[in-house]
């Protein structure tokens, strides 16, 4: 048990590193404090709503691509949880989807703390209307953007047209400015950010072991085999 709490100690430190790391090279992004260029969003990425294909054609729904809602968002880890309901081919046509590297944020919740969180998609996806994706534009790094709409969650949150559930509309989300550093400093963050990524990774298994271990003493403990 005291092994599990340190890696859980080591995850929330390294967590904590990648934050100063990005602190460290492009300062707070909505103070602003090295003065770097600052656009609207509409200008770094292109941002997409997604939406829902009509219940009523059952033949939109299949195993083609996966369709992601907020709670494949809300996840520990960087990337997008698997979807429990794909879209069909059909499907796929009528939908909202994005290619790997674009970053999810959930923009209309029931709860306001939902709004801003994020995650990057490693593969195709499309997803619903409670999510707005944004795809980099040319010269704009997709770890960059992604970091920078993590440590930017409360100045999406300021967007926000309904205080007390949420919604960041496409045209407020497009209007957000953000800092936009040089692109060479961006893919120097992300070589960092790779690093960080795999350390993490390789904690997350080893935390993973260390619960099915600590799983199956307790329940030998508890049946009486040790």
């Amino acid at each position: 048990n005291n092994l599990r709490r340190k890696r859980q100690q080591a995850i929330q430190l390294a967590d904590e590193f990648l934050r100063a790391v990005f602190l460290d090279m492009f300062g707070d992004p909505v103070t602003n404090p090295k003065g770097w260029d600052v656009k609207p969003l509409k200008e770094i990425a292109v941002v997409t709503t997604g939406n829902t294909p009509s219940r009523k054609e059952p033949d939109y729904y299949g195993s083609y691509i996966e369709w992601i809602k907020s709670d494949n968002i809300n996840t520990p880890s960087n990337f997008l949880t698997e979807a429990s309901e794909h879209l069909s081919e059909k499907g796929y046509v009528v939908s909202r989807h994005v290619a790997a590297g674009s970053t999810l944020i959930t923009c209309i919740a029931g709860s306001f703390d939902c709004i801003g969180n994020a995650a990057y998609a490693d593969r195709e996806v499309a997803f619903n209307q409670q999510i707005n994706a944004l795809t980099p534009m040319a010269g704009v790094n997709s770890w960059f953007l992604y970091a920078l709409v993590i440590f930017s969650k409360k100045h999406i949150q300021a967007a926000s047209t309904n205080s007390m559930k949420g919604m960041v509309s496409k045209g407020k989300m497009e209007e957000i400015r953000f800092i936009c550093p040089p692109e060479s400093l961006q893919e120097e963050f992300e070589r960092v950010f790779a690093l960080c990524r795999n350390k993490r990774e390789n904690l997350d298994i080893s935390m993973a072991e260390l619960t099915k271990s600590f799983s199956s003493i307790s329940q030998n403990a508890f049946s009486g085999r040790l």
